[in-house]
Formats: C-alpha cells, structure tokens, sequence
C-alpha cells in the first residue's frame, strides 16, 4: 500500500498530466502535482488506509468476534428498506456480498444452504420494515384521499394502457399496420473497375408500377412459399420499366474517355451492377 500510494499513484499521474514523474516549482504553483505532500486525495485515502490497518490489527490481537448482523439489515424502517432494496437491485452485489460472508464465516451450512438462508432472513427483514410503518397506522383509520387519487389512480390509468395499447397496435388504427406499398422505383447498370471506380452507363427513374389484381394466379402461386403465405394480395405489385423513357441519363464524354484509357492499359473484366432503388411513402430503402 506504501508502494501504490507513494511511488506509483504520483508517478502514473506526473507522466499523464506533466510528462514525468517528478513534480517541479512550476507543477507545484499550479497544483499539478500529484505527490503525497500536495495532493489532498492521497493523503486522505492514506490516512482511511492507516486507521483501516490499525483497526484490523486491534481486532486481531484482542480477538474480537465478527459482527454477524448485515450492515444493511441494521434499520427496520422505510429508509432502510429502500437501501437495502436498492442494494438487492445492483446485480451481482447481493452474491458476491453472501459469498464472501459465507467464505469468512465459520458454518456448517454449504453454499446454497447459505445462499437460500440468506435470503429468507432479507426476505423477513422487508416483512419486519413494512409491519413496523403499519404500526403507524391507526386501526380501522380510513386511506388517505391523497394517497388514493395518486396510488390507485395511477395504477388504474396504468391497466387500462396496458389493455388499451394491444388493442392499438393489432388494429387497423395503427399506421403501421397499413401496406406501405412503392410508390416509385427506379434502375441503373453500372460498371465497377479498378476496385473502388464507377462507371453509370444507364438510369432510368420512372417505372410503371401497377397492382396484381388482373394476375391472381400468379399470386396463388407465389403464396406456396411459407414466407409469404400469410401476405395480402394488396401487399403485391408488378414493376416494368418502358423501353425509352425521357428520365434516361446517360455517362458524359469525360466519363467514357476516362473508361476507354482504363481498358486500354488492363485486361481486367468490369463487374456489371443492376440496381433497383424503390421508394415508399413510411419508409425509403435501396434493394441492390
């Protein structure tokens, strides 16, 4: 602890903040150093250290027993109720603090016994906090009005969220339950070269997009697949693009120059890309 708290604390933290570990007149003057002397901290957490030492070593020599009672068992009442329950939701906290305590205390109970004990005793103990504010509370004294509107009200408004929310997201109020079929749709050919270049050698924006209800069979014999067997016939639509169309755009000359002095000096095959950019009125995406 001498080691940590003297030499490796104050060096770790000059080569940090001041590039080494020794602190000089200019650190000091403007509190950056980090040695036992001018760093409050240390000094503190050295001292904590110190008295922690000698009250173990007092312990040990006049052999005093262990204290059994959990330090958050200590207070019947709602505030140690509320910090012990705070503590049990920290995950992990309650087991390793059982394990240990079980692990320096001498008992015949194993581990699970343990454990399982441990947690009728806690279990009671929140029984005996709660029975202690009863006690409080006069017999036969009727519920605060406050203590109603707040509690029950807030619980009753709470259940009929709880039913009304499904009810909600199943219903064709739900905008989400609505088809969000394309509106639009678009297709380019594309070359990819050298690894990262592109070459567009054709777009064309405007698609004719129309509903699958003069091709029913088709859809009969769509639905087989297991993964659309459920969809509705609304949920299906044919795409075409013209053969001509005014939306066409087409490479520029510097493009093409740039494409022909590539192929010139390589043999290497372009990869051809078709990709189909469709849009929708809730949710855009791109299918390549």
């Amino acid at each position: 602890m001498h080691g940590m708290i003297f030499w490796y604390f104050p060096n770790t933290a000059g080569v940090q903040n001041n590039g080494s570990p020794e602190c000089t007149e200019q650190d000091i003057s403007r509190n950056r150093c980090n040695e036992v002397p001018n760093n409050n901290f240390l000094f503190v957490f050295y001292a904590l250290y110190s008295l922690y030492f000698v009250i173990s070593s007092i312990q040990i020599r006049e052999a005093w027993p262990e204290i059994e009672e959990d330090f958050f068992l200590k207070s019947t009442n709602n505030m140690g109720k509320i910090i012990y329950k705070g503590f049990y939701a920290i995950p992990f906290a309650w087991e390793l603090q059982q394990v240990a305590t079980w692990l320096w205390t001498k008992t015949s109970f194993d581990i699970f016994q343990w454990l399982k004990f441990a947690e009728i005793h806690e279990q009671l103990f929140v029984v005996k906090c709660t029975a202690k504010a009863k006690r409080r509370i006069t017999v036969g004294a009727e519920v605060p009005k406050a203590s109603k509107y707040t509690m029950g009200g807030g619980l009753l408004f709470g259940l009929i969220f709880l039913i009304i929310i499904p009810v909600f997201v199943f219903s064709s109020w739900n905008p989400m339950t609505k088809f969000n079929n394309i509106t639009g749709a678009s297709l380019s050919f594309t070359l990819k070269y050298n690894e990262s270049k592109y070459f567009e050698l054709m777009k064309i924006s405007d698609a004719l997009i129309e509903g699958m209800d003069r091709y029913k069979s088709n859809v009969t014999e769509l639905k087989k697949f297991q993964e659309i067997k459920g969809s509705n016939i609304e949920q299906f639509q044919s795409l075409s693009f013209a053969g001509s169309s005014d939306a066409n755009s087409f490479p520029t000359e510097a493009k093409i120059k740039n494409l022909i002095d590539y192929f010139k000096t390589t043999i290497e095959l372009p990869y051809v890309i078709l990709k189909f950019t469709f849009i929708r009125p809730v949710l855009s995406f791109l299918n390549s």
